[in-house]
C-alpha cells in the first residue's frame, strides 16, 4: 500500500466514529456551555432585580446614616451585577450555544434516519460538511461578538478563508 493510501486510511473516520468523537462531543460541549450561561444569566438577573427593588424599600424604612450606607452598597451590587451581565453576555451565549446544539442535533437525526438531504451515496460527506459548517459559523459569530468583528482578520492572518479551512477539515475527516 503506498503512503498516500495509508495516510487516507489513517485520516478516515467511519460515520459512527465521527458521530461519537465529533458530533456527540460537540453536542455535549454546546449543551453544557448553554446550561452554564443560562444559570449565570438567571442568577445575575435575580441579583439585579432584588437589589434594585430593595433600594427604595430600605431607603424609606429608616433615615439613619447606616441605612444610607446599606442603600449605597445594594446599589453598587446592582450595578456590578448589571455590568457583569453586559460584559459576559450570558443571555446571548446561552441562546447561541443552545441554537447551535439544536442545529447539530437536527442534522444528526436527519442523517441517522436518512431523511433529506441525506439520501444519496455521498450522505456522509454532506453530513460532515454541514456539521463542520455549523460549528465554524458559531465560532465566527463568537469571534465577532467577542472581538468586534475580528473573525475576518484572523482568517486573513492565517492566510486561509473559512471555506478553505472547512475544506481542510473535510480532507482530514473524510
Amino acid at each position: 500500500m503506498d503512503s498516500s493510501r495509508v495516510d487516507q486510511a489513517l485520516n478516515y473516520l467511519s460515520p459512527a466514529d465521527y458521530i461519537r468523537t465529533r458530533v456527540d462531543d460537540q453536542l455535549t460541549w454546546y449543551g453544557d456551555k448553554s446550561a452554564f450561561n443560562k444559570r449565570w444569566y438567571y442568577r445575575l438577573q435575580l441579583v439585579t432585580l432584588l437589589a434594585a427593588t430593595a433600594i427604595p424599600v430600605i431607603s424609606l424604612s429608616s433615615a439613619n446614616p447606616s441605612t444610607r450606607i446599606l442603600v449605597a452598597l445594594i446599589g453598587a451590587i446592582a450595578a456590578v451585577s448589571t455590568g457583569v451581565l453586559s460584559l459576559f453576555q450570558f443571555r446571548d451565549q446561552w441562546m447561541d450555544y443552545r441554537s447551535t446544539a439544536e442545529a447539530l442535533k437536527f442534522e444528526k437525526h436527519l442523517y441517522l434516519t436518512r431523511a433529506a438531504p441525506y439520501q444519496s451515496e455521498d450522505a456522509y460527506s454532506l453530513f460532515v460538511n454541514r456539521i463542520e459548517a455549523t460549528i465554524i459559523s458559531e465560532n465566527r459569530g463568537w469571534l465577532d461578538k467577542s472581538f468586534g468583528g475580528s473573525a475576518d482578520g484572523l482568517a486573513s492572518v492565517s492566510g486561509a478563508s473559512d471555506e478553505d479551512k472547512l475544506g481542510q477539515q473535510q480532507d482530514r475527516v473524510v
